[in-house]
């Protein structure tokens, strides 16, 4: 069993992600795999379609305490409160990307009917991301890579307010505001490290001395 924590889940969510858009859009649109991109929209070229960026990280609310301890069930291994596999508790994650549909090519200087037709273009594009997500909205089993193999995965639509989109574009310098949907993807889980050998204190007795 490896040592280490599975920190590339994350990477590796964002690639699920974007594999999947591209698997769909492509069916509809002729549309190349370098087209769909993990990236800022402030790094779009003028090739790409689509981007998908990770703006937020957020623990998992369902696997929280009130107190913001980890709230999940784990089996026991003799009295010391152990996993059974020898790894702490996991960290459960929400990954919060920006789905944004760019217009094809770099010129943005047409006007009148061109400019329309790229528009209604883009337009059309977002339409075919959301109905794409919407059919593609939980991920299991042949759609997701041996790691995730009997897990899941959820992509949901997050509600936005102008200004939390305005305060998301303000941080790209270069990029003219494209429409964009917001999306949660969970429960995304980086597995502890292994601690087998190690016991947690589960009593502690105090003897008075004289």
């Amino acid at each position: 069993m490896s040592t280490d924590p599975t920190y590339d889940v994350v990477a590796q969510v964002g690639e699920i992600f974007v594999d999947r858009l591209y698997k769909v859009i492509s069916q509809v649109k002729d549309i190349k795999p370098k087209d769909i991109a993990l990236t800022s929209p402030d790094d779009a070229t003028g090739t790409h379609r689509v981007t998908v960026y990770l703006y937020e990280v957020t623990r998992n609310a369902h696997h929280l305490n009130a107190d913001g301890r980890p709230a999940i069930t784990v089996k026991q291994n003799g009295e010391n409160g152990e996993r059974e596999d020898g790894r702490g508790d996991p960290l459960v994650l929400d990954l919060h990307y920006l789905v944004t549909a760019h217009p094809a090519g770099s010129d943005q200087s047409e006007a009148g009917g061109e400019a329309t037709t790229r528009t209604t273009n883009q337009h059309e594009l977002l339409g075919l991301i959301m109905q794409a997500v919407h059919e593609n909205h939980i991920l299991r089993g042949v759609d997701l890579p041996g790691d995730f193999s009997g897990g899941e995965l959820q992509i949901d639509v997050e509600s936005r307010s102008t200004d939390e989109l305005t305060n998301i574009w303000s941080t790209f310098e270069n990029a003219p505001y494209r429409p964009s949907i917001a999306y949660r993807v969970t429960p995304v889980v980086i597995e502890g490290k292994e601690t087998a050998g190690t016991e947690r204190v589960v009593d502690q007795q105090f003897r008075e001395y004289s």
